[in-house]
């Protein structure tokens, strides 16, 4: 299990996260977050590549609700797999 990306917010505050995905072949990000934080999907965007099946940009915007450190989790595979493709922590340090 890789390191969680430790990042400060504001309590509030909005912060943005991108992540490619083959949504092509299947794959989809979703997420596990802790009471003190909310995580809004944003709408797919194309990657660089137009072509058909090219990659597409998920993003995420997490706000901080309350002070505190709080944790999320970004998990990226297919809805009939059980194993992930790829996981993202992140601890989020909300500031009052």
């Amino acid at each position: 299990m890789t390191e969680p990306v430790i990042l400060q917010i504001k309590r509030g505050e909005e912060l943005q996260l991108k992540f490619n995905e083959a949504s092509g072949a299947g794959f989809q990000w979703t997420y596990e977050a802790a009471a003190g934080l909310k995580v809004s999907e944003d709408p797919a965007a194309p990657d660089a590549g137009e072509d058909v099946g090219s990659d597409t940009v998920a993003g995420f915007t997490v706000t901080g609700l309350k002070p505190g450190t709080h944790n999320v989790q970004f998990t990226l595979k297919r809805p009939w797999e059980t194993k992930p493709r790829e996981t993202r922590n992140y601890t989020i340090v909300v500031q009052p």
